[in-house]
C-alpha cells in the first residue's frame, strides 16, 4: 500500500481502498444528493408558508361574514360585550387571526384614532348597541 500525504489530505493507494477518483465521485454524488433534498426542503416550506396564507386568509373571511351577519357595520357599529356591558366600543375590523379590532372611546367622548384588537370575541358574545353617523 502506498500513502501520499499532502497538506491537508492523507490519500492511501492499494487494493480494497478507495482511490482519489472513487472518492471524489463519491463526494460529487453525495453533494448532489444533498442539493436535492435542500430543494425538496425548501419546497416544503414553501407550501406550508402557502397553507398558512391561505389559512389566514380564510379565518379573517369566515370573521368577517360572522359580524357582518350579526349586524356590525365596521367604522360604524358601536357594541358592548355582553359579559361587560359597561364599555362601549366601536368596531373598526378584523385582524389576521379573526380578532374583532376596536376603538375605545377617550374621556372627552371621542374615539381614539389607533385600534385595539378586543381578545376572545365572537359575534354572539357581542351587542350592537347603535350606528354611528
Amino acid at each position: 500500500m502506498t500513502t501520499y500525504t499532502g497538506t491537508n489530505a492523507k490519500i492511501e493507494v492499494g487494493p480494497g481502498v478507495l482511490r482519489s477518483d472513487q472518492l471524489a465521485q463519491e463526494l460529487i454524488k453525495a453533494q448532489a444528493e444533498e442539493r436535492m433534498a435542500h430543494a425538496d426542503y425548501r419546497a416544503a416550506i414553501d407550501r406550508l408558508n402557502e397553507t398558512k396564507t391561505y389559512t389566514t386568509v380564510l379565518m379573517v373571511e369566515i370573521a368577517t361574514r360572522s359580524f357582518a351577519q350579526a349586524g356590525v357595520v365596521f367604522g360604524k357599529s358601536v357594541i358592548r360585550r355582553k359579559d361587560d356591558p359597561d364599555v362601549e366600543y366601536l368596531a373598526v375590523g378584523v385582524r389576521s387571526e379573526g380578532t374583532l379590532m376596536v376603538r375605545y372611546r377617550t374621556k372627552t367622548g371621542k374615539w381614539f384614532k389607533t385600534a385595539q384588537p378586543l381578545w376572545c370575541v365572537t359575534a354572539d358574545k357581542i351587542d350592537i348597541v347603535r350606528n354611528e353617523e
